[in-house]
């Protein structure tokens, strides 16, 4: 009878998450890594192949080592075609899945059905979650995410009843994890967590020290594989997100700033789990300028939360144990090693977030046991709380829609900031909204007037419209910042060629064709550019 429940409740969860993300289907791609990680990556177009999959698993290519993800990119273009209603299924169907099995994996590990469904139904709610399931290129979380509820399940199975098979086969289900995004690397020190609660295979407080710390000791070696795991899956994403240029932002900021920035950073990520409004793509870093007090302020009460959950903890050893995991999930991404340019991301709190729920959820439960709250006044509340962020994902859900809509919601939640501008300028230009588009770029150069980035995009917005002197100054100043980017070099061509300064244009473009020698376009450029030069001296005849 129990398990024909669960079964059910299982069912209620993966309609209700089905239902919440069946806008998604309705979404096209966005011009934020969907265009590298799919539709002009001329692997992933040509779907399962040969030369796809061991590409797939040598490749460093923007950032990260994800042979899984990939592979499962493939596997959807290949059954499903290129357009973006399939990739964007599978998305939904890893959401739905990850939701059951956490499910299952709280309920295993408690006994307690109904907490553990109030877990796995924020958690698929939530729209923090909306960026890892409705973008695209957020595949990468949902499926590491569903290999390590399985690793969690298998380890779960293991520990109940020990089997060699059992542990072997969480360990592959982790390194799989790992294989399609590294973000899981904390697992060891996760279920460390779940030992002392609510698996409890720490010896109570009866136990001697000695018979502490050798099970301490145990514990930690039982872990060791999955250790070793992390290490060398960190090292290879350090390395990987240097070889792709994604911590070239981070190496310009001081280390004493990146530090400084955690305590804000957990508080934010905090803020948003309980007021998730005002959500963006993108969350402007504030550099080196962060005000003194907000670190201070926010490590006080860093201290203080963990301070309080510490005292409680006796009783409620779910709250340490939520908080713990918490904070220790987000440690690869919480700024310590910065990687891009933003501060935070929704999509960093997929797998951090299940520790406050589970602390969320017990504790509530707990206090409407002491305070003598009606089980169903807990209930309709809880479910009021689901619904609001139900309506919240659904709106958050049309963000993601286009890129035009995406960079539009960002500028109206973070305020104008150089990246946003620049971004939503090109989308704008995108769908021939020209106008649009110039102001968006002469906005982040109020930013950073040198910056390569809306120097170019405006300068070259010039040239299509034909303002060619207008343009020469934005594309001057790009170039300045990267002296070898043949496509500046043929802008300038063009207009110096388009103001008959013939020897300078050919100069531009001699100089783009050496860095882009298989461009046909630039030596025909070259070439006709000569013979009017010719034709020019021609006619001008011989200087008496």
């Amino acid at each position: 009878m129990l398990a024909k429940n669960y079964f059910w409740l299982s069912i209620v969860l993966a309609a209700g998450t089905a239902w919440a993300y069946a806008g998604t289907l309705e979404n096209g791609f966005v011009d934020l890594d969907d265009n590298v990680y799919v539709y002009q990556n001329p692997m992933v177009r040509r779907g399962l192949s040969g030369p796809g999959v061991a590409w797939a698993f040598r490749t460093l290519e923007y950032g990260n080592w994800h042979p899984l993800t990939w592979l499962s990119l493939e596997a959807d273009r290949q059954f499903f075609g290129l357009g973006p209603r399939g990739f964007h299924r599978t998305n939904v169907v890893l959401h739905v899945a990850n939701t059951v099995l956490l499910f299952w994996a709280v309920r295993l590990m408690t006994g307690a059905a109904l907490r553990s469904a109030w877990v796995a139904a924020f958690f698929a709610l939530h729209p923090l979650h909306v960026e890892s399931v409705a973008w695209v290129a957020g595949r990468k979380d949902v499926l590491s995410t569903f290999f390590l509820f399985l690793c969690l399940l298998a380890w779960l199975a293991y520990v109940r009843r020990p089997a060699v098979w059992k542990y072997a086969l969480s360990v592959v289900l982790f390194a799989l994890s790992l294989m399609a995004k590294a973000m899981g690397v904390t697992l060891p020190l996760v279920l460390l967590l779940l030992d002392f609660w609510p698996l409890a295979r720490w010896p109570g407080a009866a136990a001697d020290r000695e018979e502490r710390i050798r099970n301490a000791i145990s514990l930690v070696i039982e872990k060791l594989p999955f250790f070793l795991l992390s290490a060398a899956m960190t090292a290879l994403g350090v390395f990987a997100q240097a070889h792709g240029g994604a911590m070239v932002y981070g190496r310009s900021l001081p280390v004493a700033s990146r530090i400084l920035l955690v305590p804000v950073n957990y508080l934010t990520y905090l803020g948003q789990m309980f007021w998730p409004v005002d959500l963006a793509v993108l969350y402007p870093h504030p550099g080196a300028d962060l005000p003194w007090w907000k670190p201070l302020s926010a490590l006080a009460a860093l201290a203080l939360i963990t301070l309080l959950v510490l005292r409680r903890g006796g009783g409620r050893p779910y709250l340490p144990v939520g908080w713990l995991w918490f904070l220790i999930a987000l440690l690869p991404v919480i700024g310590l090693v910065q990687i891009g340019c933003q501060a935070t991301a929704d999509r960093y709190m997929y797998l951090p977030m299940v520790g406050l729920l589970i602390a969320f959820c017990w504790a509530l439960d707990d206090l409407a046991g002491e305070r003598g709250w009606r089980p169903a006044a807990l209930g309709l509340t809880l479910a009021i709380c689901l619904l609001s962020c139900a309506a919240l994902t659904t709106r958050q859900i049309a963000v993601w829609h286009d890129t035009v809509t995406l960079w539009k919601n960002d500028l109206k939640a973070t305020g104008p900031n150089e990246v946003a501008c620049e971004q939503y300028g090109m989308a704008l230009a995108g769908e021939g909204r020209a106008a649009e588009a110039e102001s968006q770029f002469r906005q982040a150069l109020q930013f950073a007037p040198t910056a390569f980035g809306p120097n170019a995009k405006l300068g070259v917005a010039l040239v299509r419209q034909r303002r060619f002197a207008e343009a020469a100054p934005y594309l001057l100043a790009a170039l300045r910042a990267r002296p070898k980017h043949p496509e500046l070099l043929e802008r300038l061509g063009m207009v110096e060629e388009t103001q008959g300064h013939l020897d300078a244009a050919i100069g531009y473009y001699e100089r783009a064709a050496q860095l882009a020698p298989n461009a046909p376009r630039l030596r025909e450029r070259l070439e006709r550019v000569r013979e009017r030069l010719a034709e020019q001296r021609a006619a001008d005849g011989p200087k008496s």
